[in-house]
């Protein structure tokens, strides 16, 4: 019988090897050839961040942060400046940008890595800060402020929120651990271990962080206690859980992947003190006979007085999506490149680009057109 980290890192390994079939990126020696593959480095994307209004950073689950320059009314497509590497060989499952010199990203079961920039802004160092290791791996995280006290939130694979508090040079102090292990969760019928990872953490209003997890739980958790104000399912038919979720206002988007014809891919929620109230819900998809619609990321914008959403999903599209009323209405769609499974994206408010990497990485001017 695998442990608990040897059963997740079994999941993830399997998973990953069906995405490389679908893709094409493992295939068989022919008959009697001499040239045998050992072996295939899988560099999606997983995290996108922008660090500044001219730069934003990609993290990849072959263990690589690049930095990337963005300058604005630029013609040329963004510019590599530089590229980093997560110690130990491990991916990338979090990246969350703190100031233009300092961002945090994920590392091992049992640490984060606090990035700092050299004098010139254009190399960084890592720090480690140490956590306990049965927490796991960071996979989502947040920078707050709340009553005149920063707090930088991470969720984790096994289910827990940690709550740190932020002191000068992103010093980081472990403030508080919260379970949100619920028994209101998906059942997962062919697994010796349910899945947990907190995939999404937003800031609502007066300290209350939403977050959603790969158990399809949904939770109201309040700062800087850590009490849970409320939990449920994000959706009650769901068999596979929460990919990424955004606040925008008093509204709520979840992102997930749908499972057939009667699930939905993104929802809409009304935001109450002590309750998440269903709105809408709706297919991003082309294809109808799709078995599975996987919407990876989502992220928010103004346009036009308009409250707009950009979501990612497996058929390589960025849908653009408007929610006014409390309801959503998809109004178009833009291909992200020929070979995209799903891509991560981040939009820099200022300037109102998104960013957006898969296998290549674009940026996109939101109120505009892809470049």
């Amino acid at each position: 019988m695998l442990n608990t980290a040897e059963s997740i890192r079994a999941r993830i390994i399997y998973t990953l090897t069906l995405v490389l079939l679908e893709c094409g990126a493992v295939q068989a020696d022919p008959p009697g050839s001499s040239l045998h593959v050992q072996g295939v480095t899988y560099a999606m994307a997983q995290q996108v961040r922008w660090l500044s209004e001219e730069h934003f950073l990609v993290g990849r689950w072959d263990g690589s942060i690049s930095l990337f320059a963005a300058p604005p009314n630029a013609d040329p497509p963004a510019t590599l400046v530089n590229a980093m590497v997560i110690p130990g060989g491990h991916g990338v499952q979090m990246l969350v940008a703190h100031h233009p010199r300092t961002f945090v990203s994920s590392a091992d079961e049992g640490s984060l890595l606090v990035w700092q920039a050299n004098a010139k802004g254009d190399t960084f160092k890592p720090d480690p800060v140490p956590y306990p290791t049965e927490i796991g791996v960071a996979v989502s995280g947040l920078f707050v402020q709340h009553e005149e006290q920063e707090y930088l939130l991470t969720g984790h694979e096994h289910g827990r929120l940690l709550i740190w508090s932020v002191g000068p040079d992103t010093h980081l102090d472990l403030h508080k651990v919260v379970d949100l292990r619920s028994e209101v969760a998906i059942d997962y019928q062919h697994a010796d271990t349910p899945l947990r990872h907190i995939r999404g953490l937003a800031m609502w209003r007066d300290g209350i962080v939403i977050t959603g997890g790969e158990d399809g739980a949904l939770h109201q958790v309040q700062l800087p206690g850590g009490e849970i104000l409320s939990n449920r399912l994000f959706n009650a038919h769901a068999r596979l859980g929460v990919n990424d979720l955004v606040v925008h206002g008093n509204r709520l988007l979840v992102v997930n992947c749908a499972t057939g014809p009667q699930d939905r891919n993104l929802w809409l929620y009304d935001l109450h003190v002590n309750r998440i109230a269903d709105s809408d819900a709706a297919n991003l998809l082309t294809d109808p006979n799709r078995a599975r619609i996987f919407a990876f990321d989502i992220a928010t914008w103004e346009q036009d007085g308009r409250a707009m959403a950009g979501v990612t999903t497996k058929e390589g599209l960025l849908w653009r999506v408007a929610f006014d009323g409390g309801e959503l209405a998809p109004m178009e769609h833009v291909a992200l490149g020929r070979f995209t499974y799903g891509a991560a994206i981040d939009v820099e408010p200022a300037t109102q680009r998104l960013a957006a990497a898969g296998i290549g990485v674009r940026v996109v001017d939101v109120v505009g057109q892809a470049r």
